[in-house]
């Protein structure tokens, strides 16, 4: 597995367990690949939100790793919290600002088209180990946030 997102997992890792980083990549590894089974229908799935689950997978994978080695919830937070969050950073400005505008156009006749297109997508269930979904446009609904995802039915693992 040399999914794009394994950099990140390997760089927290690294960071967080210096001196048995990769025995734990390797555990990671292995449990990955044995919940891989379950979601490897994601990336032919037509849902888009389907297709993160085997980056969540691997989070899973990392999670029961260090579970499994006695490693506190504190700290697996942590761990897990520096992947994403490097994950989603920016890489320079043009990122920032295209990761900016979604809330920016939320409110224009755009991203009602848009919204509309997307919603049809996910709220569609293409494959019976995917999720089901709805796109929220209420602010109330969403903690001001204005858009949002209501996942209302997921498979039984």
């Amino acid at each position: 597995m040399k999914a794009a997102y394994r950099q990140y997992f390997i760089k927290a890792i690294e960071v967080n367990f210096p001196d048995r980083a990769s025995g734990i990549i390797t555990s990671v590894d292995n449990h990955f690949s044995k919940i891989y089974d379950d979601v490897s229908f994601a990336a032919t799935s037509e849902n888009p939100i389907d297709k993160r689950l085997d980056f969540s997978a691997y989070f899973l994978a990392l999670i029961k790793t260090l579970d499994e080695q006695g490693e506190s919830f504190e700290l697996i937070r942590k761990v897990c919290l520096a992947v994403v969050t490097d994950y989603v950073r920016p890489r320079n400005k043009f990122q920032k600002v295209l990761k900016q505008l979604p809330a920016k156009l939320t409110n224009t006749w755009l991203a009602s088209v848009v919204i509309k297109q997307f919603n049809k997508r996910i709220s569609k269930n293409t494959n019976p180990g995917g999720f089901v979904a709805n796109i929220i446009t209420d602010k109330q609904e969403t903690f001001g946030l204005g858009y949002g995802i209501d996942i209302y039915r997921v498979r039984n693992l």
